[in-house]
């Protein structure tokens, strides 16, 4: 009897998480959407990557310092503005001072060399409605296609990916929430 009660309890407890994430269904978002960093005023392309744990942000001129007895780090956050995204040639390229404090540090493996120690912020992100304050590791990512990678630290529970797609949404959260 004990066992029966714990078996239907069981199936409506399952049953009640169920229609809880049916309440808030996933946004579908291409495999590169428009993403807005409001702390510095810039919207990039991102690389939505399922495959990522983290978010990487491209960054110039590390460097480390101490403000207020903590660890902050200044960069120069590098961005490629398009202004013709049909064709993607026509690109501005931009510079920002920027710095924020230290959260962590991380060493990161490298196939091809040796391994690399990266800085971890933490950094409002906007993409559509979707506002999340997560934490970035700034990278020298000039090799890559993205200057930003969101992983899923950013997509978990709020996007599914649908590689097809790419640019279904501009960046629109309520200023209140950034």
């Amino acid at each position: 009897m004990l066992a029966r009660i714990l078996a239907v309890s069981a199936v409506l407890a399952a049953l009640a998480g169920l229609a809880k994430a049916e309440d808030r269904p996933l946004q579908i978002v291409g495999w590169m959407e428009k993403v807005r960093i409001p702390a510095y005023g810039v919207t990039l392309t991102a690389k939505n990557d399922t495959g990522a744990d983290t978010a990487s942000l491209h960054a110039e001129n590390i460097e480390a310092f101490e403000k207020d007895g903590e660890d902050w780090v200044r960069f120069d956050l590098v961005v490629q503005e398009e202004r013709d995204r049909d064709d993607g040639e026509d690109q501005e390229r931009r510079t920002i001072d920027a710095s924020a404090m230290v959260v962590d540090d991380v060493l990161i493996k490298d196939l091809h060399g040796p391994s690399k120690r990266r800085y971890v912020i933490k950094l409002g992100l906007c993409m559509d409605h979707i506002y999340r304050e997560v934490e970035v590791n700034l990278a020298d990512r000039s090799g890559y296609s993205t200057r930003l990678l969101l992983g899923r630290n950013f997509l978990a529970g709020q996007v599914l990916v649908d590689s097809s797609l790419e640019f279904t949404r501009d960046p629109a959260c309520d200023p209140d929430d950034e």
